[in-house]
This record gives C-alpha cells, sequence and structure tokens, in this order.
C-alpha cells in the first residue's frame, strides 16, 4: 500500500496489491458482520462476552454494571449505526475501484478517498484494529480451537499493517501531523 497522491481538501488516491485489498476488505467486512451482529444483544453480559464487541461498544462507566447496561442501551444503536457507515465507506470505495466483493488478481487496486470519507476511514481501520487486537489478547481456550499461533501471528502482523495504513492517510490529509507521530 502507498499513497499514491493526496490533494489536501480534496481527495488522496491509495494503491494497494492485490492481495492487500482483499485483506482489508475482507477484515472490514467481518468486523462489519460483527458489529452488525451487536443489534441483537440486549444485556451487557452478553455483550462483554465478546471482548471485540467490549472493545468497540465500551462501557460508559466502570465497575457499575447497571449504569453501564443503561448507558449501552441509549449509544449502542447510534455507535453500531455509526460503525457501520464507516464500514460501508470504505468497502464502497473499494467497488468504485472495481475491487470488492471481488478482487482482480492482477494489477494494483487504486482507490479515492474523497476528503469527507477520510474520517470514516480512520475510523473503520480503528475499529479493525481494535477487534483483531481483542482477538489477539483472548484466551487461546475461548479462541476457535482451529486458530492456531501462526493465525494469531498473522492476525498480529494484519493490525500492524493496519496501522502503517491508518498512519499513511493520516499524513495524507496532514502532512503537518508527521512531526507528531515521530515524537
Amino acid at each position: 500500500m502507498r499513497v499514491r497522491s493526496a490533494v489536501p481538501g480534496e481527495s488522496v488516491v491509495v494503491e494497494f496489491e492485490p492481495i492487500e485489498a482483499a485483506i482489508f476488505t475482507d477484515t472490514l467486512g467481518l468486523v462489519g458482520s460483527l458489529i452488525d451482529s451487536a443489534r441483537h444483544i440486549d444485556h451487557l453480559p452478553e455483550l462483554i462476552g465478546d471482548p471485540a464487541l467490549a472493545r468497540l461498544l465500551p462501557a460508559g462507566y466502570d465497575g457499575d454494571d447497571d449504569a453501564a447496561d443503561e448507558f449501552r442501551r441509549f449509544t449502542r444503536d447510534e455507535l453500531i449505526e455509526g460503525k457501520l457507515e464507516d464500514s460501508f465507506q470504505v468497502l464502497s470505495a473499494f467497488e468504485r475501484a472495481g475491487a470488492w466483493p471481488t478482487v482482480p488478481e492482477d494489477g494494483m487496486v487504486l482507490v479515492r478517498i474523497e476528503d469527507a470519507r477520510v474520517q470514516s476511514w480512520l475510523r473503520a481501520i480503528t475499529d479493525a484494529r481494535l477487534t483483531l487486537d481483542a482477538r489477539i489478547r483472548q484466551d487461546r481456550t475461548t479462541l476457535a480451537a482451529s486458530l492456531d499461533d501462526d493465525d494469531i501471528e498473522h492476525y498480529r502482523n494484519v493490525m500492524e499493517w493496519l496501522g502503517f495504513v491508518q498512519e499513511s492517510l493520516l499524513v495524507a490529509v496532514d502532512p503537518a501531523s508527521a512531526d507528531d507521530l515521530i515524537r
């Protein structure tokens, strides 16, 4: 992945290898499905039973389950809709580039991100990174039996790569932020 061009206030064009585009869109699709599944969870114990959902839909009150449950009840729907919209914006950009739902096998994938959509991208990437981090830190006995150390290492690599993508976008839209990232 590399930023091909950036016109501040207008758009950023990002170039992905086909495998990168596939990993990116697959990851966001899975995270979107996870977030969508939270629509049907009404009570705190069910929600915090999944560490990834607990990270994506945090409690407003630590140590007070009743207050946290009430906070989620009032904020959950709006938070879920916002996260799904962010994911939709990213996947739509790949669709316009001809790389979603199926990624071409040959050639680079050029994705144009309108300036108004960059924040959606940054939030969607954050959600993906939070989800992967929750899965990496999850007790191995609660993970699917099919996941092994190589799978966990793959999650870690994808999470780190998504951090690189996120930083690259941030620097492309706000070059002055590069100084802050170095410090």
